[in-house]
């Protein structure tokens, strides 16, 4: 018996050993391709590329642009990232609760005479139980679908902009018209577009958004020690 518990334990640590492999080699085939961008472009510090988030930040920053989402207009890209950032803090955030208050009917629902009726009978019961019930649980699945919708769409068309503006830089014009776009369905092509330009360079060359910004501190601080 005791082997038996040994051999089941050393299986199941075995499955989630090789998930977490594969977890691990996903997630280094998405990000490698924009740390080579980040390092080619001239960045300081291209690991960032292997941060959680740190890919968009590359690709974020890496176009020498206006960010233009026609009403929203900012040369600060940088800030846009933080945006984007901040949204999918508070869309999580508000994933977790909605989540939390589902599950919260459910056990509630799941210790009220006859509701075990209910569940059973899919409302067979005339007590008026099975109505609030159902109407609960249908306000609180409207509330996390249309969470999740928010946040598709919001990830969606910033996004869009980001890899617009990351193949134009690559001068991929063309490709710039439409893989965005389809991208936010299938997000494998951006991937793919990543690995053929990670190893060029953007159309400013080899200098990068952190060097181009040092530059400007190094003339600002000379101007200032000529007076």
């Amino acid at each position: 018996m005791i082997l038996l518990l040994v051999f089941i334990l050393g299986l199941f640590l075995i499955f989630i050993a090789m998930q977490l492999i594969f977890r691990l080699f996903i997630y280094l085939l998405k990000t490698l391709p924009y740390f080579f961008m980040g390092k080619n472009a001239g960045f300081k510090y291209p690991w960032v590329a292997f941060v959680p988030a740190g890919r968009q930040y590359i690709a974020m920053t890496i176009p020498h642009c206006q960010y233009n989402l026609g009403l929203f207009k900012t040369d600060n890209r940088k800030m846009v990232y933080w945006i984007w950032l901040g949204f999918e803090a508070v869309f999580t955030i508000l994933y977790t609760i909605a989540t939390f208050a589902f599950y919260y009917v459910e056990i509630y629902y799941a210790g009220t005479p006859g509701y075990s009726d209910y569940y059973t009978s899919y409302g067979a019961s005339s007590s008026g139980l099975t109505s609030e019930f159902s109407t609960v649980t249908l306000i609180t699945q409207i509330i996390l679908y249309a969470i999740l919708f928010l946040r598709w769409a919001i990830r969606g068309v910033i996004q869009w902009r980001m890899y617009y503006d990351l193949l134009n830089a690559y001068e991929m014009n063309t490709h710039a018209k439409w893989a965005p776009a389809v991208n936010i369905i299938c997000p494998l092509v951006m991937l793919v577009f990543a690995y053929i330009i990670m190893s060029r360079s953007p159309e400013y060359g080899s200098d990068g958004y952190y060097p181009l910004e040092d530059e400007e501190e190094y003339y600002e601080e000379d101007e200032y020690d000529s007076y």
